[in-house]
Formats: C-alpha cells, structure tokens, sequence
C-alpha cells in the first residue's frame, strides 16, 4: 500500500483499468476489496471515480455486496460519491446496480441522500426513477438544511424557460408522486419558508409547493405539451392529499383550461375527494344554510309581493294586526343579510390568497350580488310602504314594480338552477344538455325563420283578392262569409306568419284550410317540409347533442361548481379558524356531530336483518352477549322501538341545525354524489394504463440501449486486446526472424571458415 493506504486495486480503479487487468488484480488481492484506504473508501468508491466499466462495477459489486451502503469518512456511499465527482458516468444500468435499498436511504454527514443530489444535479428521469423505487420516503425525507428532493426540482421553476425543461420536472414530480402519495401534502410556511409534510388540518401561510408548481408549468409550457401537466395533476391527486384550504387554492391558481381537463372524466380518488369535502360538517352546514335561505327569500317576497299588490289593486288594508307582514319583511331581510355575509367573506378570503380577480370573473358571483341588492331594496320599499296608506292602480310605482317584481322571480329562479345544478350532478348534466342544445339548434332556427317567413309570404300572396280575404276584411256583400268564420288569416303579411307559426305549432287544423286552391297546396307542402322533414331534423339534432354532452362532458360542470363551492367554504373556514379557533376549529362543538359516528352505526345495525354484521364490539355495546334467546328477544324489541324514535329526533335535529348535529354517514349519504362508472372514465383509465405501460416500455428499451452501449464497450475492449495481442505476436515473430536470420548467418560463416 501506498502513504495513502491504496492497494494496487484502488489506484487502478481510480485509473479505469481494462476488464481484464482489473480481473487478474482482482483475483491477486482476494480481501483487499473489503479494505478501506485512509479516507474510508472501499474499491467500490475508487471504482465509480475512476469510472470503471459495466463489468467491473458487476464483478466489484458481486464480490462484495455490502459495499454499497459503506460511507466514507465524509458519510460518502460509493454511490454518493459517483453522483458528487463523476456525473457524467453514470448510466440507468449503472445506478440500477449500485442503487441498493440501503444505499438509496443512507444520508451523508450534511443529510443528503442520493436522490437530494441526483434531483440538484438535474439527473436523466430514468436515474431519479430507481433512486426513488429504491427508496421511496427518500422523495419526503429532509436534509440538514430542511429541504426534500422536490424542492430541488421546484425551486429553479423561475429559471425554467423551454418547455423541456419543465416537461423534465414534471416527470421527475410524477415519478414521487407515484411512488409516495405524501409528495402530495408538501407544503411551504411563506412566514418563516420552511418545508413540512402538512397534516390533515388547515395552516394559515402555507402552500402546497407541488400544485403552485405545476399551475406555474401549466402557465409556461407549449400547448402541445401541455398533457404532461394534466398528468401530474392527476398524480398528485391519485396521491389522495388532504383537503386543506392551501391545496383548493393551489388548484384554483392552475389555469382553467388545466381543471376542464381534470373534470372532464375525474378519477375515482378525485370524486371521492370531493365527496369527502362536501360531506364534512361546515360544508354541509354552509350547503343547507343557502338552501333554508334562498327559500325563505323565495317565499317572503312573493308573499310580501302579493300583499303590496292586494293593497294597491283592491284597497286591502296593508298591514296585518297579526304582525305577519312584519315577521316576512325581517325572514327576507335576515335572508338577505345571510347571502351578503357569506359573500363578503368569500371576497375577503379570496383576498387573502390574492384571487380576488377570480371573484369578478365568476358569472355567478354577479348573480349573487344582484339577488342581495334586490333583496335589500324590496325590504326598503316594502318598510317604506308600511307607512303608506293603501292606494289605488294609479300609483306611479305599480306598473313599474310589477315589473321589476317578475325580473326578481327571474333572478330567483336561476339561483335555484344554479343551486340544483352544483347538488345533483343529474340536473347539472339536463341544463347542459339543454345548453348545448340551443347553441346546436342556431342553425336549425335560422334556417326554420327562412322557411316559414317564404311560407308566410306565399300564402300572403295565394289568398290576396280572394273571396276569404274579403270576408275577413269586411269588404264583402256575400252571404257565404260565415263559412270563413274560422278560416286561417292569410290576407296580412302579419296576420299571415302568425298562421304560419300557428301551423308549424300543429294549432291548426287541415279543415281550416279554405278559400284558395293553391293555399291548399302550400299547406300540404308547409306540413311535408316543416312538420315532417324539420321536425325529424330537429328530434335528431336534440337527440345526437344530448348524447354529445352525455358522453363527452356531462359532469364536468357539475364537479367545477362542486369544486368552485368546497374551496369557497374552506376558503371560509380557514379564515374563521384563524380568528376564532375555539368557535370554528375541528374539535369544537359546532363540529360535534362529526364525533357521533360510531353511536350511529351502532343504532343502525340494529334494524339490520343481516345478523352477521353484529360484531362482539356491537354485541357488547348494547349488552345483548349474556342473554337468552327469549331475554335476548324483548330486548332487542325495546331497543328497536326506542331507538328508532331516537333516530327520526336525530334526523330532525340535523335539519334544524342545518347538519352540524348529523352523524358522518348520513351526511355523506346526503350530501356525497354516488360513484358510478362510465364510458368515459373507463376510457380515461385505460389512457392511464397505456401511459404507465409506454413508460414501462421507454424504460426497458433505455435499459437494452444501456446493454448494448456496454456490449459495444466490452466489443470494444476485446478488439483492442485482440489488437495487442496481434501486434505483440507479429512483434516477437518478427524478432525471431532477425534472430534466425543472424544464426543462418553465423552458421553460413563457420562454414566458410
């Protein structure tokens, strides 16, 4: 050994000996491949500086297995060493055989793993792959410095600038998410910056590092490229991360086109994620809070409507000595007040997260805001009519507040649409299915309005200066008009189209149809090409867009407005938690409800005719284990009789506290869109499935690749020792001939001589 403590083994691994030398010394040092030199590497460490060949790495690895976890005196494993002095070495094939389980989780004297380092060198997608399958926790695992291997990916976004470059971290992101869902639950506190796995709760200053990440990709990258997003946020979300007021609003900085994609056909986890959400106690109770409060607006003001209206029209005394009129009048304002509050909140949260731009482009919002204002001023007016004494129709406000009155229902109306709309995702799928059908039919309408306006003039033109038409503008002397008492108008351009409609309507009959010979034509003409041939185009129209948006699109709005809805309300949620935690925190009473689980299941296991789910657990809590058959009977009987008093009390006690008091099984029962398969999602899992199984084959071909750059090394190394060989054996063939040419020549002398 050398000063340093280097056998000849480690300074010709350093130096990238041939195969075949390497495998004499190997065979000459026997144990020295266990030895460590002075600095504490084993041949192992020497041969990945040096880097060695496939072969010797193989043969180094196979002699001594346990080399792969031994650390230097810097903490080094031979694989830490490769991927700090000689990057450029390193092939899939390489780190697939110096990547054991224990190298993968070994950490250096600073707490990098490989993967930290591999991810800040921006190593090829197949390399980081084996690392992380090796050790899958090392994609959450901190180093000294509280970074996890993401933050080395995501923390040079600002420098990104190609597509490839983001396409590159993207697949790295994909790689971590799929091998460790908590990748998912990354966060960052922007107060002090440091780097968590966020528990199941809300924190106020965090974001999730990994969706702000790819809203940021989705923003920058080429639409070409742009499914490589649409597949990482399908990752982090097959990774099931928490529902936390920071991952709705990393969800709602991504793009829009990027959520259409995702709700497009959302995946199981997706939907079971969101019916999670709505089924929590605050969402629910935020639900049928809109719902009580759009009713009693509904019902308040059409009944406070009829009353002003009785007292205008019929003189009817105003107000009422019950004090009902007044008791309407507050229901409508305290509705009103409850849909301002809840939308002051939503700006003020929106605020917070620094969406309030979101809040003006959002249609609904604008409803919002108008259905509020008309709310307040109805209650103004109606407070101000109090005063009055009752008047007559000449009133100057009647005509016009009947109007407005007709345009409040309107208002009214939609916001039950909308409100049916993002609960039931059946109703979600008619109104965009009606939707999309009146934008297919613009078509079908213009070229009807081109038919029945010719239809309309030429039978304008069929009955003018006929008796009929004589008759119905009173210029005739004849005493056959009675005949024509209830003849179809044709004789006015106006009177005309209005038939015209009338009969494409079918409202009038073949009988009606007198007084012109070629009106009669037409209209056997109108009923072939607009009743039978238009009406068959127009079933078709309906019936093929329905399917359309039946297939393509059906739930996609429904899950954006359920979504839009839950990181409202944990928008709103999170907020109130931060002001007052006792009040609105998860453990407090408002939320009591959520803790009645098991006394629930309990109670409805009783009615269960199926016996085998009685577990002893279940036996035990109601004390049935120790009866008789007759005792065990009666009691069972009294329980039931009870018990289902105590269920229906239960049920109404939920409705009257708009679900705090329910348990959690029968708000998710309420509340939880029921999972159904379809064309599309299935055809949305196979696309899942092909990717994973092109992967696979990118994989194995890389792999192949590999081998054959090492086949042409090994082909390679033996033609340049075949080489040698030659030419030392042509060398020494050479020599000997000068050698035997000299003896030829000594002996041709002593003959001579």
């Amino acid at each position: 050994r050398d000063m340093e403590d280097n056998a000849a083994i480690h300074m010709a691994c350093m130096n990238c000996v041939p195969p075949k030398v390497f495998a004499k010394l190997l065979r000459i040092s026997g144990d020295i491949v266990s030895a460590k030199c002075s600095e504490g590497r084993t041949v192992l460490h020497c041969a990945c500086i040096g880097g060695c060949s496939f072969r010797v790495i193989s043969a180094l690895v196979k002699a001594y297995p346990e080399a792969l976890s031994l650390q230097d005196e810097n903490g080094l494993t031979p694989l830490h060493t490769a991927l700090l002095l000689n990057q450029d070495w390193l092939t899939p094939s390489i780190v697939e055989l110096i990547c054991s389980e224990d190298a993968a989780s070994c950490a250096n004297n600073i707490g990098k793993l490989p993967l930290h380092m591999a991810c800040q060198a921006f190593l090829p997608e197949e390399i980081v792959r084996i690392m992380v399958e090796r050790y899958p926790k090392g994609a959450t695992t901190f180093d000294g410095i509280r970074n996890a291997p993401p933050y080395y990916i995501i923390s040079r976004a600002h420098r990104y600038k190609t597509s490839e470059e983001y396409i590159y971290a993207l697949g790295i992101l994909r790689i971590m998410l799929l091998n460790n869902p908590d990748v998912a639950n990354l966060t960052k506190n922007v107060q002090n910056s440091e780097y968590v796995i966020n528990p199941d709760s809300n924190t106020s200053a965090s974001e999730n590092i990994t969706l702000r990440f790819i809203a940021k990709a989705a923003e920058s990258i080429e639409k070409r490229e742009r499914h490589h997003c649409t597949l990482a946020l399908l990752a982090l979300i097959d990774s099931k991360p928490h529902c936390t007021d920071e991952f709705f609003v990393g969800f709602q900085h991504c793009p829009e086109w990027l959520r259409n994609d995702v709700f497009k056909t959302p995946g199981l986890s997706l939907r079971d994620m969101m019916n999670k959400a709505t089924s929590a106690p605050f969402p629910t109770m935020i639900l049928i809070l809109d719902f009580y409060s759009l009713i009693i607006q509904i019902v308040a003001f059409n009944n406070l409507a009829s009353s002003s209206l009785s007292c205008a029209i019929y003189g009817k005394v105003f107000r009422d000595s019950a004090g009902l009129f007044i008791f309407k009048l507050v229901c409508l304002a305290m509705a009103s007040f409850y849909f301002a509050l809840r939308e002051v909140l939503q700006i003020l949260s929106l605020r917070k997260k620094g969406l309030q731009s979101q809040w003006f482009g959002d249609g609904k919002n604008a409803l919002d805001a108008l259905n509020i204002v008309m709310g307040f001023a109805w209650v103004g007016i109606f407070s101000f009519q109090l005063t009055r004494d009752c008047g007559g129709m000449t009133d100057p406000w009647f005509h016009a507040s009947k109007v407005f009155m007709n345009i409040t229902n309107v208002v009214y109306m939609l916001l039950v649409l909308l409100f049916l709309r993002s609960t039931y995702v059946d109703f979600a799928v008619f109104v965009a299915g009606v939707i999309h059908v009146a934008h297919k039919l613009l078509a079908f309408l213009l070229s009807l309005s081109v038919v029945l306006f010719a239809f309309a003039g030429m039978f304008n033109i069929a009955y003018r200066g006929t008796e009929l038409c004589f008759c119905k503008i009173g210029e005739s002397d004849s005493d056959n008009c009675d005949i024509y008492d209830d003849a179809a108008n044709f004789c006015g351009v106006s009177d005309s189209l209005q038939t015209v409609y009338y009969m494409f309507l079918s409202l009038i009959e073949p009988d009606r149809i007198m007084g012109s010979a070629g009106g009669e034509v037409l209209f056997n003409l109108f009923m072939f090409i607009v009743v039978i041939l238009l009406a068959n185009v127009l079933i078709a129209i309906v019936t093929d867009s329905f399917r359309d948006i039946q297939l393509s699109h059906a739930t996609r709005v429904y899950w954006c407005d359920r979504f839009d809805f839950i990181a409202e309300v944990e928008g709103i949620k999170a907020m109130l938690q931060s002001v007052c935690p006792t009040v609105f925190g998860e453990k407090s009473v408002l939320f009591a409800g959520s803790h009645f689980g098991e006394r629930w299941k309990f109670c409805t296991l009783l009615f269960s005719k199926n016996t085998t789910k009685w577990s002893p657990e279940f036996m035990t809590f109601w004390n049935l284990h120790e009866l008789n058959r007759q005792q065990f009977r009666r009691k069972l009987a009294f329980y039931r009789l009870f018990y289902g008093f105590v269920i229906i009390m239960w049920v109404i006690a939920g409705v009257i506290s708009a679900g705090l008091l329910w348990p959690p099984q029968l708000r998710e029962f309420l509340m939880a869109q029921k999972i159904k398969s379809s064309t599309g999602e299935i055809k949305n899992e196979e696309e899942r499935v092909n990717v994973k199984v092109v992967e696979g084959m990118k994989n194995m071909r890389i792999q192949m690749l590999d081998m054959a750059d090492d086949i042409k090394d090994v082909r390679a190394t033996v033609t340049r020792e075949v080489k040698q060989s030659h030419d030392k054996i042509t060398s020494e063939m050479e020599k000997l001939r000068n050698e035997m040419q000299e003896i030829k020549e000594i002996l041709l002398s002593l003959k001579n001589s």
